[in-house]
C-alpha cells in the first residue's frame, strides 16, 4: 500500500488494519511486541512510539478495569 509522510513523500508500506470486532486493546505477547521491535530496528526506525503505544494500552487496560470492576485490579500503580 502507498501511505504518504509528513512531508507529501509516497512510502510503499505494510499496514495492518484491525477490525471492529478486535478493537478491545490487549498487551501484545514478548514475541509479538519483541518481532515488532526487531522490525522497527532493522529499518532504522526508533521505538520510542512503540514503547509509547504499549504504555497507552496498559492505560487503555487500566481504565477499563476501573470502569468494569469499580476498582483498579491491574497490579500497576
Amino acid at each position: 500500500m502507498t501511505v504518504y509522510a509528513e512531508d507529501g513523500a509516497a512510502v510503499k508500506a505494510m499496514v495492518y488494519v484491525m477490525t471492529a470486532e478486535h478493537d478491545a486493546p490487549a498487551i501484545p505477547s514478548r514475541q509479538y511486541y519483541g518481532g515488532i521491535a526487531e522490525g522497527f530496528r532493522s529499518n532504522g526506525i526508533l521505538t520510542d512510539t512503540l514503547e509509547a503505544a504499549l504504555d497507552e494500552t496498559y492505560s487503555k487496560i487500566e481504565k477499563q478495569e476501573v470502569f468494569t470492576n469499580g476498582l483498579h485490579t491491574s497490579g500497576r500503580a
